[in-house]
């Protein structure tokens, strides 16, 4: 419908109440394809700081890479804790512990992350990359990087990560996770629940009120959701 309309996937939204409604949408799969390999989570945050994903997802995503980076120079301190559920307060403790501040991780994660993309690389071939970038961080001079821990996924995980990561350029968001931004075209999808129980129009206004799209709303079947004026 965007290509029919002269527009890229890069100037198109999908956005939906619920997160994985708009992954659905867009092709991407809904489950977690990062897990807990620390060389997929680097691809997922910089493929959402080249696209301009929204800032909650984003923020998520850079949140987790710092995690691993922490682990990579700091892993003792953390290898009795799972790394997704670290409290920020205990996060923090190690970061004070190990001379890290908090600003020059989070920048640091950006830089790292952003420019490393993984087309045209195998799994080797990127996480070697990234093994080298990482050991050449400004660190705490203290502080010994263990590159053993940023290991390569499975050929089969990346080949799977490689087609979530293309088929998402088309780029998806919550409805409020887009609140006060603009796009040329917005696609609102709906689950089938939410089309039988909503009053009519009421939920394409409450999307285009978010992110102020051009006339015309969409429901996961493709065909084009009517307003009443």
């Amino acid at each position: 419908m965007a290509a029919e309309n002269g527009l890229s996937a890069s100037q198109t939204i999908i956005v939906s109440h619920g997160g994985a409604d708009a992954l659905r949408a867009v092709g991407a799969a809904g489950t977690d394809l990062v897990g807990a390999n620390r060389v997929a989570a680097v691809v997922e945050a910089g493929h959402k700081l080249r696209t301009g994903s929204d800032g909650k997802s984003r923020v998520a995503a850079l949140a987790r890479v710092e995690r691993y980076l922490v682990e990579v120079v700091a892993g003792d301190a953390l290898d009795e804790l799972s790394l997704d559920a670290v409290l920020d307060a205990v996060l923090d403790a190690v970061l004070d512990a190990n001379g890290i501040e908090r600003r020059w991780l989070r920048d640091t994660t950006i830089r790292l992350c952003q420019p490393l993309e993984p087309w045209d690389k195998t799994a080797s071939q990127f996480s070697a990359e990234l093994r080298s970038r990482v050991a050449q961080l400004d660190w705490p001079p203290q502080l010994t990087v263990n590159s053993s821990r940023v290991r390569a996924p499975k050929t089969e995980d990346w080949d799977k990560l490689l087609k979530a990561e293309a088929v998402s350029e088309l780029l998806s968001s919550t409805i409020h996770g887009v609140k006060g931004q603009e796009f040329p075209a917005v696609a609102l999808t709906l689950p089938t629940r939410m089309r039988k129980d909503a009053p009519a129009g009421r939920s394409s206004t409450t999307g285009s009120s978010g992110s102020r799209p051009k006339p015309g709303a969409f429901s996961t079947s493709g065909r084009p959701e009517r307003r009443r004026s």
